[in-house]
């Protein structure tokens, strides 16, 4: 954090910076798995949205975004809360929600237990999922929970690829094979990003499968599945 002319400034992350640009207009914010409570805390310091409740699994894990709140004097606009994934928010009624931080099929959890309890995602108006793994697997679990994927951001940080999936409750939409690979937004506005990570993709790809020992025919399978559907993705540039 920097101090200029007496106002305190945080750094954040690229993802993260993309993450709040997504929040807008927003009367009560969730983030779930909040981790340091910076989404929170900065949407509400920004004016991205009124209030927000910050949430973990862990009560210890919780104590430092309750540090962060404190030390921001945003203890009347951000609240703590331990929870499982969205048990207990039913009645703060949010309106958006951020899942971030998590691998696909973690969050892919998260999704189920609520739309097997509760349902307040059904109820959101926007959300966001940040996903550091498997999210292909992720697209199509959502599309299984008929949560549609309005738009997706592919963010290149240090060296790192990381999706963003924007999801609303509209009607789902088609994917092909290679969409859910890869985000049918992005390939629909050909993004820069999604393509040197597809080349990124291929040369990995290729380096491996010169490695891997013949006898290793299901990854290799898997390898050649996976660039297959990446050639696909860069013929539509």
């Amino acid at each position: 954090m920097l101090e200029f002319i007496g106002v305190k400034i945080m750094l954040l992350s690229k993802r993260l910076e993309s993450i709040l640009k997504i929040i807008n207009d927003i009367r009560m914010l969730a983030d779930i798995g909040t981790d340091h409570g910076y989404i929170p805390v900065e949407a509400c310091e920004r004016g991205l949205a009124d209030y927000a409740i910050a949430t973990d699994i862990s009560e210890s894990a919780l104590k430092k975004a309750q540090t962060l709140i404190k030390g921001r004097a945003m203890g009347d606009r951000v609240r703590t809360l331990t929870c499982n994934g969205f048990d207990r928010l039913e009645s703060f009624n949010p309106d958006c929600a951020v899942v971030a931080g998590m691998g696909g099929l973690t969050i892919r959890d998260i999704i189920a237990r609520d739309l097997s309890k509760s349902n307040v995602i059904k109820k959101l108006y926007k959300l966001i999922l940040a996903p550091h793994r498997d999210v292909s697997s992720l697209r199509r679990e959502l599309f299984s929970f008929n949560l549609n994927i309005a738009d997706e951001e592919l963010i290149y940080e240090d060296g790192f690829f990381y999706n963003l999936l924007i999801c609303d409750n509209k009607p789902v939409r088609e994917y092909s094979d290679e969409e859910f690979a890869f985000g049918k937004t992005l390939l629909q506005r050909k993004d820069l990003t999604l393509y040197k990570y597809l080349i990124h993709l291929l040369e990995k790809n290729n380096r491996i499968l010169g490695e891997i020992p013949a006898s290793s025919i299901t990854r290799g399978e898997q390898l050649k599945r996976e660039s297959d559907l990446a050639v696909r993705a860069i013929k539509r540039f």
